[in-house]
């Protein structure tokens, strides 16, 4: 990362791409560096699964404990929300995160209220997961990872855009995934939320796109990156280091936040 002077002093409005970044708290010279930066990387950011490429660097695989196929009957859904249900299936269609399947496995699927009021696409894999041999590829200890970021100043989180969909699931394991809908059977292309792996293969992946960046200060959780760092030009250069992985491995983000000095 060159002087900091490369950094013009920019307001919010050169931000306008997307609101979801929150930079009024910080100072005047900070928030335009980092502004700059985030302009600079636009092309890695996406707010929609329609904007999401998939990434194959390390294909999700699903082993179970036997080859008798896992299959249910499809749930009712009510009259009301079958129009929602329709459109959540035709976006994730169009996303190529699902595509039409035959396949001996079927799980059901459901629409649940989150807190905001609106209605997430859920496929019940209870079953499904007491046939899956878990991945004991481990989390990390926060509290060890807290304890290394006592002397940073600068931090922020990088939240990754629906982090699950964007790793591929292995061809050969899709049609497990299979699931039953009013519009007939379908399988995930994408590794699926509430699968009983999904969690730790994600962190695996993530461990390998960012194999030779992580320290003490730039640290994964999921979904989410932190990013830790004693100046703001270290900020910016270990931010940017960060982008360029990402962008070599088709990852989105959904946005930069927590940003705080």
């Amino acid at each position: 990362m060159e002087e900091a002077t490369q950094f013009r002093n920019c307001n919010e409005a050169d931000l306008e791409w997307d609101k979801n970044f929150k930079l009024d708290h910080l100072s005047g010279d900070v928030k335009g560096k980092l502004t700059e930066l985030l302009n600079a990387n636009k092309h890695i950011f996406a707010t929609s699964v329609k904007e999401l490429p998939g990434c194959d660097t390390l294909p999700h695989n699903i082993e179970l404990t036997d080859d008798i196929p896992v299959r249910q009957k499809a749930y009712r859904v009510p009259y009301n929300l079958i129009p929602e249900m329709n459109k959540q299936i035709d976006i994730l269609l169009e996303s190529g995160i699902i595509e039409p399947s035959v396949s001996p496995y079927s799980t059901p699927v459901m629409l649940v209220k989150n807190s905001s009021g609106e209605y997430r696409f859920v496929a019940d894999f209870r079953a499904l997961n007491k046939k899956i041999i878990t991945d004991a590829y481990p989390l990390p200890l926060i509290n060890e990872s807290i304890d290394n970021l006592q002397w940073c100043i600068y931090f922020s989180t990088l939240d990754l855009t629906t982090g699950f969909f964007q790793q591929k699931l292995h061809p050969a394991d899709k049609y497990k995934t299979a699931i039953i809908t009013n519009k007939g059977l379908i399988r995930l292309t994408r590794a699926p939320f509430g699968l009983a792996t999904s969690a730790n293969a994600f962190r695996r992946l993530m461990e390998m796109v960012l194999s030779g960046l992580r320290s003490s200060q730039i640290f994964v959780y999921v979904d989410d990156i932190v990013v830790a760092s004693t100046t703001i030009e270290q900020h910016l250069d270990k931010l940017q280091k960060v982008f360029n992985r990402l962008n070599e491995h088709g990852l989105k983000l959904k946005r930069l936040q927590n940003v705080t000095s």
